[in-house]
């Protein structure tokens, strides 16, 4: 049977190692001389499947069979297994009994790493076989001061192994919790009303008497579900213990063997191999080069001298390398240390290497590879488009070969296309007819990710919108907070009204709001909006969650939410007053943040954008400020200070509407944005700068600084505004009595009577306009401009002189937060595309 293993992998070379392997471990096949050469052989013909041997099989070797070794050649080389054996005492003449124990020593002892001398290799891998758990594998592993290429596959393997049977009983948990939780909530196992049957259920006769007497029933007999809980956690919950060390270790041993490999020492680790450990540290979500500096090593080496070789290999090692490197290029410290290096780490040389390598075998790819392919290139933030437009050709042609259509598969070819920026309409119409025709085998969160994707790249197909409507209805209930903005987002940048489909996402956001973080809340609050659709239940549900952790809140999230309850009619005056009392003390401060300057003296600690914690501090050294960045993976990162701000003009102008329109004045939250959008009005697009004026206007307070910086940027932009941006600017300036310049309104009439067939289409764009200029006085500016007598004739003709004075200023204000709002569509939905693609939400 060996024998046969052994030429089916030599002449085959499409043999299934695992499985066979582990058909060896669990038989009752006689260890004898022939076959422990044959076994050796295929240890020695791929190094990595000694990884795959457990260490049951080695002690199959050892224990309880006599092995009769003969004499060897020291010239010839030696097989591992017989190595071992070698050391163990055996020789040509005896045949010897040693048992793992006797060798190893036992594996329940508290010295579980000491015992192990460094330079035996042979037993080190045994033993690194035996470890059941993460921690015995630490101590094993960090008492040797290196690893050979053997020691280091081996080790990596078993921690994989390891790593995943952790987070599967820790899934197992959480799954017990979560179905405790549940049967609490829906059979109300912790109201003693229900365990006690007989009990009548008490007389509702003052509200007050019967709240205060479920408080002391709740108080007197505790939750089932903390109980439970508690019991869990107690019973299964391992004790803490951070993986981080063997990591860091392996990933050192790793680097350290990839760089004598450079240096030109022969025999230090197969290409292969060097892949295949890779993608085992991709798995364990560690990164062996830990930054930038550290991917572009592996970039260099894998660029010189692994993909040579992987062109002469099957295709799926190419692929495993670019995915690995795809996944460590988008981890969170390389991504930051690249905006400080303002470079690329990601060497595109091997993207586009492999690409046009790759790109004559991409048709006979499975779908599971394009999607990984696919991926790859999207993680990495590489942009080939001829890759790109095969991989959509090849994948659409798949779609006529398979009877079930792989959705998952699908699903992120979207998302990374999404990612990319890469759109290819006939490949989305064929994908979208045929998940019209199959989507009731597609999940919840499968069809958030394609509506996200379709809805970034612009994409609109009626029938998949509608029968992806009917789907999430169904589905909803499995829905995360994260899912459910995806969807509301998609529909409202789109356009696709859909009532019912808001309703079902209305229902189950309340009963998830509670999870949701910052970002999703505010974006369901703006989706929401955006369609004008008010959820009064959720819409309270979100003002208890949002002023639970308003201090996770950035100033975006923030401006989001206030414009979408303003938007709505809802306002809540506790969170508007705290929202702006916590935007007053971002605003003080150039950056946008919220500093701490009591916790460590000396040193400023704030959160960024995505929230993550930073202190800023004057390195004693470099006598530079420098910063501290936790990570989200509980790593810090130093680097140079950064100095950006962590918000947008839109924002500024959004919160100004928003608290105008809700009538919450507060002088001086307006005071601060009006000196802050004075000093940054260069950076104000003709959207902002409107709704900017609108919203001072609205809210009747004036500051001249800033009405002129108004005025001298919004002149330049005057050709590009339309007759609502043009009424909305004019109706502001009159308002709040602003004389702008003779050169300001002289722009102002050429440009509304070039555009004066489109001014007079709109009653409230007429109305408002000759109120402003008549206010502004443009008649004794330039008294006898045509648009004056087109504005007198208009005037007779529709009997408004009477409303041009009174009426047309309350008309205004009705008209006026119209159009802001027509404003605030085209500039939001900017702001909130942003928020959502970024996500990595």
């Amino acid at each position: 049977m060996l024998g046969a293993l052994w030429r089916g992998i030599i002449y085959k070379r499409n043999c299934n190692l695992d499985v066979h392997l582990s058909f060896l471990i669990n038989s009752r096949i006689q260890i004898n001389e022939e076959n422990v050469d044959n076994i050796s052989r295929l240890l020695d013909f791929n190094s990595t499947s000694r990884g795959l041997f457990s260490g049951a099989f080695y002690r199959k070797i050892c224990d309880g069979h006599h092995l009769g070794v003969r004499h060897a050649d020291p010239t010839l080389p030696c097989s591992p297994l017989l190595s071992c054996s070698r050391q163990v005492g055996t020789t040509a003449s005896t045949s010897a009994h040693v048992t793992s124990s006797q060798l190893l020593g036992s594996s329940q002892s508290t010295a579980f790493a000491a015992s192990v001398p460094n330079d035996d290799n042979a037993i080190l891998c045994i033993r690194i076989q035996e470890c059941n758990t993460m921690q015995q594998l630490s101590e094993l592993i960090l008492s040797q001061k290196e690893l050979d290429v053997q020691s280091l596959s081996l080790a990596l393997n078993q921690a994989t192994l390891c790593h995943k049977l952790a987070s599967s009983e820790a899934r197992s948990l959480r799954e017990r919790r979560k179905q405790t939780a549940h049967l609490d909530q829906h059979l109300h196992l912790s109201d003693p009303n229900y365990l006690n049957p007989g009990s009548s259920p008490p007389v509702e006769s003052n509200t007050d008497d019967a709240e205060h007497s479920k408080q002391n029933q709740q108080s007197s007999m505790p939750s089932l579900t903390a109980e439970t809980s508690s019991s869990l956690t107690a019973e299964t919950s391992p004790p803490l213990f951070s993986e981080q060390p063997l990591l860091s270790f392996l990933g050192q041993q790793y680097m350290k063997l990839l760089k004598s490999g450079d240096a030109g020492q022969p025999g230090v680790m197969d290409p292969l191999l060097s892949v295949k450990l890779l993608l085992a540290f991709v798995d364990l979500k560690h990164h062996p080069g830990v930054g930038a500096a550290g991917l572009m090593d592996i970039c260099q080496h894998m660029n010189l001298h692994v993909l040579p070789v992987l062109r002469l290999s099957p295709p799926e090692n190419l692929l495993g390398l670019l995915w690995a490197v795809g996944k460590l290029s988008s981890q969170e410290r390389v991504l930051l240390e690249e905006k400080v290096m303002q470079a690329r780490a990601v060497n595109t040389d091997l993207f586009n290497q492999s690409a046009n390598f790759l790109f004559a075998r991409v048709h006979s790819f499975q779908l599971g590879q394009l999607s990984r392919l696919t991926q790859s290139f999207a993680l990495a933030g590489v942009y080939y488009y001829p890759l790109l437009n095969t991989i959509a050709t090849a994948a659409r042609s798949k779609l006529g070969e398979l009877d079930n259509i792989n959705i998952g598969s699908f699903t992120s070819i979207l998302k990374s296309f999404a990612r990319l920026g890469y759109s290819n309409e006939l490949f989305f119409n064929e994908v979208s007819a045929r998940l019209v025709i199959c989507m009731r085998d597609v999940k919840g969160h499968q069809v958030a990710a394609m509506l996200k994707s379709f809805a970034s790249l612009k994409y609109i197909n009626q029938s998949f919108y509608e029968v992806a409507s009917l789907r999430v209805q169904v589905a909803v209930m499995d829905m995360n907070p994260a899912q459910i903005s995806d969807v509301a987002w998609s529909y409202a940048v789109r356009e696709q009204q859909d009532v019912k489909l808001f309703n079902a996402l209305a229902y189950r956001a309340k009963e998830v709001m509670h999870e949701a973080k910052p970002q999703h809340l505010a974006k369901i609050v703006w989706s929401f909006a955006r369609q004008g659709l008010l959820q009064s239940a959720m819409l309270k549900e979100s003002v208890v969650q949002a002023s639970r952790t308003l201090k996770d809140y950035s100033f975006k999230n923030m401006s989001n939410l206030v414009w979408g309850y303003a938007r709505m009619d809802f306002y809540d005056e506790h969170l508007f007053a705290a929202v702006a009392k916590r935007l007053c003390l971002m605003l003080q401060d150039p950056e946008g943040r919220i500093v701490d300057r009591t916790t460590q003296p000396g040193s400023e600690i704030f959160l960024d954008s995505d929230g993550r914690q930073i202190r800023r501090y004057m390195c004693p050294d470099t006598k530079q400020w420098t910063e501290d960045v936790l990570l989200h993976d509980g790593t810090v990162l130093s680097r140079p200070s950064q100095h950006t701000c962590l918000f947008i003009p839109q924002n500024l102008s959004d919160v100004v509407w928003a608290f105008s329109d809700r009538g919450h004045k507060d002088d001086r939250l307006l005071g601060l944005i009006a000196e802050r959008s004075t000093s940054e009005i260069q950076n104000f697009g003709k959207t902002s700068v409107v709704d900017l004026a609108f919203g001072f206007a609205s809210a009747k307070y004036y500051d001249q600084a800033l009405f002129k910086a108004i005025e001298e940027a919004a002149m330049p932009l005057l050709p590009d505004f339309g007759p609502a941006y043009m009424s909305e600017l004019l109706w502001s300036l009159a308002t709040l009595g602003h004389k702008p310049s003779t050169d300001f309104i002289s722009a102002s009439l050429e440009v509304s009577w070039n555009k004066w067939e489109r001014v007079s289409s709109d009653r409230d764009w007429l109305t408002k306009t000759i109120w402003a200029l008549l206010k502004l006085e443009a008649d004794k500016v330039v008294p006898h401009h045509p648009l004056l007598g087109a504005f007198s004739d208009a005037l007779k003709e529709s009997d408004m002189r009477h409303n041009a004075g009174s009426g047309a200023a309350g008309g205004a204000g009705n008209s006026g937060i119209e159009g802001a709002g027509g404003g605030k569509n085209s500039a939001a939905a900017g702001h909130g595309g942003s928020s959502s693609v970024t996500a990595s939400d």
